[in-house]
């Protein structure tokens, strides 16, 4: 980034396109991963997605530009090091031009090596170097307290498991051999999950963790719902609707997704919901609490995973077509089994318009199609080899489609890419079946339900109670 260039909002300036531009931003985000020396360039440009301007532009391609020419750089971890935890925090006081709010910045060690960072604009404005300095400070002090609890967790409790008690011995010894450890028993809780492991399965919660979200947005009191989404309402950029706090609706939605770890029928409303990050408004505020509401009366529910199953494959598919009110975009949905128990699953927007119910079933097919063979290659790598895999749809033309070579009107206009499902079904590498519409466990991560079939599928899924 250029240190003689001030970037801002820029309100004269030529507008860009949004999609180009944010997909220019997630690409960077991804690659900080190893390269936290663009970080702040990234971040900086970043704040600009909601209206990007042809100078935002020039910025992120410089970035980009300078990505092109240190490709090959990377970030080096060094054995010759301790476990001694260290941070350093510093603070630009004033820095953004739009609002004049200073950014803080961390950067922490253990030993010699780097192993987290942030920066990020500050919530308030300082009124001088020393205030932006001590909340960055502040923001530090946080950083480094979670990562010793952390340390607690990953660096002194190993976390292993085995259906063989021979081999846990034989691992306890030999790890007992190296290192000074003990065995201290069954896994309880890590990193929010509480696990409880029984004679005919374990069961998953967050419970824990529900409950100081909705104290920490306080709606302990507020009326609970039986489902997380109305189906009557249909959420879109509402906008002439008032804007709400954008930290505020972010920090929700982010506390939303790391719950659909253990909860995975709110799925689809916490990602409907994380849509409208860029330009909340109360209506989609209130969909949010909506959830949170429903979490608060559903607080001790999990995931329960039996140990009565079997090794075998198999995913539910479905799709809504032009569900989304803003571009009459469809999303796609799918849940994935082993033998009885929930392993995977998705709910997402597709790229591109679907001009019929039939293409957006066909499209979400493929996506689905395309983790199961993911998964089927994961599960070799563990040894546990699968034959043909199903796939269940409900819709009889979308299984038509995959089983017939011939371009006719229907499909001619289908992307090629999602073509790809006809060669499994040729190869007998994945079969579709169709599924009646009640059996449908996807509909869950596609579209919101009434009270009872919520239930029922969330059920069906293995969300529950276990006393």
């Amino acid at each position: 980034m250029s240190t003689t260039l001030k970037l801002s909002k820029d309100a004269s300036g030529k507008s860009v396109e949004q999609t180009l531009y944010r997909g220019m931003i997630g690409s960077l985000l991804y690659l900080t991963a190893s390269r936290p020396d663009i970080s702040f360039s990234v971040g900086v440009c970043a704040r600009y997605q909601a209206d990007p301007k042809e100078s935002h532009l020039s910025s992120v391609k410089r970035i980009i530009r300078y990505v092109n020419g240190t490709s090959n750089y990377g970030i080096w971890y060094s054995f010759d090091t301790n476990a001694s935890l260290v941070g350093f925090s510093d603070a630009d006081w004033a820095g953004n031009c739009d609002d004049r709010k200073s950014t803080s910045g961390g950067c922490f060690f253990l030993g010699n090596n780097l192993v987290s960072w942030f920066c990020k604009k500050q919530n308030s404005i300082s009124l001088s170097t020393a205030e932006a300095e001590y909340i960055a400070a502040g923001s530090g002090c946080t950083k480094l307290l979670w990562m010793k609890q952390m340390l607690v967790d990953y660096g002194f409790n190993q976390v292993f498991g085995s259906t063989n008690n021979t081999k846990v011995q034989q691992f306890v010894d030999v790890m007992s051999h190296e290192f000074e450890m003990s065995l201290v028993g069954e896994l309880s809780y890590f990193l929010g999950l509480q696990i409880r492991q029984m004679n005919d399965g374990i069961f998953i919660t967050q419970a824990k963790y529900a409950k100081n979200l909705v104290k920490k947005f306080g709606l302990e009191n507020a009326k609970r719902c039986d489902t997380p989404m109305s189906t009557t309402l249909k959420l879109s950029k509402d906008a002439s609707g008032k804007s709400v706090e954008q930290t505020l609706y972010r920090g929700m939605i982010g506390s939303l997704l790391y719950l659909t770890a253990s909860r995975p029928n709110i799925s689809f409303s916490v990602g409907v919901c994380a849509r409208y990050q860029a330009d909340p408004k109360e209506s989609h505020l209130s969909s949010v609490k909506r959830i949170i509401r429903y979490v608060n009366g559903t607080s001790n529910y999990g995931i329960w995973y039996s140990f009565d199953t079997n090794a075998s494959l198999v995913g539910f598919s479905d799709a809504d077509w032009a569900g989304n009110c803003d571009d009459r975009k469809s999303t796609s949905g799918s849940c994935f089994f082993l033998g009885n128990n929930l392993v995977s699953w998705f709910c997402k927007k597709q790229n591109s318009i679907s001009l019929s119910t039939a293409e957006a079933e066909y499209i979400a097919a493929g996506s689905g199609c395309t983790q199961l063979l993911w998964m089927k290659q994961m599960l070799v790598d563990y040894g546990f080899n699968q034959g043909t895999l199903t796939l269940f749809c409900d819709n009889m033309s979308a299984i038509n489609i995959s089983k017939n070579p011939v371009q006719h009107s229907r499909t001619k206009h289908i992307d090629i890419r999602h073509h790809f499902i006809r060669e499994l079904v040729e190869n007998k590498c994945i079969v579709l079946e169709h599924v009646g519409t009640n059996d449908q466990l996807a509909d869950l991560f596609t579209k919101p339900l009434d009270a009872t079939r919520f239930k029922t599928l969330s059920r069906s899924i293995g969300i529950c109670l276990v006393e």
